[in-house]
């Protein structure tokens, strides 16, 4: 052993033998750097996204400011890519071209499209089976040309559509505006209303392009794998643990008529938004799994309650059944084209959902051919025209 110059001994230096814990260290680093690396090629090569990209997640589409709610301009996250004015789907021009139709179909996430491939959300299949239609029953010079802008987005229930469509769709000068209204918001533990002293500064920080990728794309896989009762089993406990921090009368015990009515009155605001900015409305009943015939999904149902846990299972289809009823009479009492989903997905709500709103690439395709049948009015002498009318 060492001496010091005091003649005292040095402490032995340790040296971990080979093989030692220590050793894993340096090679997790590197598998999980390679794995950030192999996502984020993955993303640039399959997506187009940058690789140093400040979009973390698909909320980060969504630009809040005193404008309001509305798209990130050219903002990519996967398969969703917005455009220059914030709308997913390719460019346009602000003002229509002479003698092209513009519909803008609006709404929340059902209608901006999750789980469908690219392109083939219920926008974009509308607006090729609306040219096809055209095409195919008004020949001629005169017929009318058709442009579908999908400027729905995450999370956006009627208080924000209303201000939405005032404050953004209006200088794109829609000639009909489609209405696919989700119910749901109005489950949630407050009821929705448009957003107050909302921060000017919205850039994203530059520390958001150094966010781990993979991380989502592991949680991702994990849940994809995992046996469906565990995934109902954790879902019905974080219920509970949700239930637990509340008062006994928090729960809905039944449908509750406030939230309905704010529904229904939140809907004749939109409908009047949408009349004010010169556009002609369309409503579209809401469909969701449960109404499919014979429908005995449990797991579905515990997924739903999960989302909205303020409300039992049995009140949540309820709910959207009684909003669906009032859809129709503000359709009704307003004189608004209305199209009836439910008759539409007759005979076709097998592998029409994805979860319990969300659509398939068919569930989409349904919804497009209704709104086509509702929008497309062949004439006699004039050609077609592109108006809405009741199916």
């Amino acid at each position: 052993m060492a001496a010091s110059s005091s003649g005292a001994p040095l402490p032995a230096v340790v040296v971990p033998p080979p093989g030692g814990r220590w050793r894993w260290i340096p090679i997790v680093v590197v598998g999980l750097a390679m794995l950030e690396v192999a996502s984020r090629v993955e993303d640039r090569v399959s997506y187009g996204m940058p690789i140093l990209t400040r979009i973390e997640t698909s909320n980060d589409l969504v630009l809040r400011d005193t404008v309001g709610a509305r798209g990130r301009p050219n903002a990519i996250f996967r398969r969703w890519k917005l455009d220059s004015l914030g709308f997913r789907g390719p460019d346009i021009p602000v003002t229509p071209a002479p003698g092209v139709v513009r519909i803008v179909t609006a709404g929340a996430s059902e209608t901006f499209g999750l789980y469908e491939a690219a392109n083939k959300e219920y926008p974009r299949q509308l607006e090729d089976s609306l040219r096809s239609r055209v095409a195919a029953s008004c020949p001629g010079s005169d017929a009318p040309k058709v442009e579908v802008v999908n400027a729905a987005l995450p999370g956006m229930a009627l208080p924000s559509l209303a201000h939405h469509l005032t404050r953004v769709i209006a200088r794109i000068q829609p000639s009909v505006v489609v209405i696919y209204a989700s119910p749901g918001f109005y489950l949630n533990d407050r009821a929705p209303a448009l957003a107050r002293n909302v921060r000017s500064d919205t850039a994203l920080r530059p520390r958001k392009a150094y966010s781990l990728r993979f991380v989502d794309r592991v949680s991702t896989q994990l849940k994809a794998l995992a046996p469906a009762p565990l995934l109902t089993w954790s879902r019905q406990r974080v219920t509970r643990f949700t239930l637990r921090k509340y008062p006994d009368d928090w729960r809905f015990k039944d449908v509750p008529a406030d939230r309905v009515q704010q529904y229904e009155d939140d809907l004749r605001a939109t409908v009047g938004a949408v009349r004010a900015i010169g556009a002609q409305p369309l409503l579209a009943t809401y469909v969701n799994a449960t109404m499919a015939p014979g429908f005995n999904d449990p797991d579905l149902l515990v997924a739903w309650e999960y989302q909205f846990p303020r409300a039992p299972q049995q009140v949540i289809p309820a709910f959207h059944a009684e909003a669906t009823r009032r859809t129709a009479q503000v359709a009704a009492d307003s004189a608004v084209a209305l199209v009836d989903l439910e008759r539409a997905f007759e005979g076709h709500w097998d592998g029409a959902f994805a979860d319990f709103v969300h659509f398939t690439n068919a569930g989409s395709a349904t919804v497009a051919s209704a709104l086509t049948s509702a929008l497309v009015t062949p004439g006699t002498d004039s050609g077609c025209a592109i108006r809405p009318a009741s199916r």
